[in-house]
């Protein structure tokens, strides 16, 4: 029988943190033995976002051609080993696309150096590349993001995302989507828990 892989067992480990983290926030609380409506309203949309994120887990990453928004030099999105991609776009929630930034860079702070982390800005409507290079950067600055920030026009992508919602996160191993994260605006504590269980799985697995 063949050995399930490395990524295999992160899909795994990834997928179920995320979901416990999804219930076990109400459910696990003393007193918590019933939900208010309020509570209700939040564990579906946590739920929710879990099983849409949870559909690019174990999908090839798109490799796609890129600009660096500083330099503008050429890149494409061909990630080896293990990397954090965020992707941002016009179309997606600031305040979320400002937060999921803020918490990356924090994140990444406390990761091996082998773990790279980028930004990719994405827009394939009306906007040109100049106009996405220069929101891409309005977003690192209002962040003060220290990774990579890319931005791209690629229909491959689009075709990918299918337009959104933005932000999205995925951690990768060797370009293969390892664990996705689909933020909710209003849920800074789902978008902590998690950075802290992709921070426990990245430094207990290389």
């Amino acid at each position: 029988m063949k050995k399930p892989s490395l990524t295999t067992d992160l899909v795994i480990i990834c997928g179920l943190a995320l979901l416990l983290t999804g219930i076990g926030y109400f459910y696990l609380a003393p007193g918590n033995e019933t939900l208010s409506d309020f509570q209700q309203q939040a564990l579906e949309k946590r739920l929710a976002a879990l099983q849409y994120a949870s559909t690019f887990n174990g999908k090839t990453f798109p490799v796609v051609e890129s600009w660096d928004a500083v330099t503008n030099e050429v890149q494409n999105t061909a990630f080896k080993g293990s990397n954090l991609v965020i992707l941002l776009s016009k179309a997606g929630c600031n305040p979320c696309q400002l937060r999921e930034l803020r918490n990356l860079d924090s994140l990444t702070k406390g990761l091996p150096s082998s773990v790279r982390s980028t930004a990719l800005y994405f827009d394939d409507r009306n906007s040109g590349d100049s106009v996405n290079r220069q929101q891409a950067l309005l977003l690192r600055k209002a962040t003060r993001f220290r990774s990579a920030m890319w931005h791209t026009r690629s229909q491959e992508l689009g075709a990918f995302i299918k337009q959104g919602p933005f932000p999205m996160i995925f951690l990768l191993k060797d370009q293969t989507i390892v664990s996705s994260f689909s933020p909710i605006p209003d849920d800074a504590v789902f978008s902590q828990h998690f950075m802290t269980i992709i921070q426990d799985v990245l430094t207990s697995s290389i």
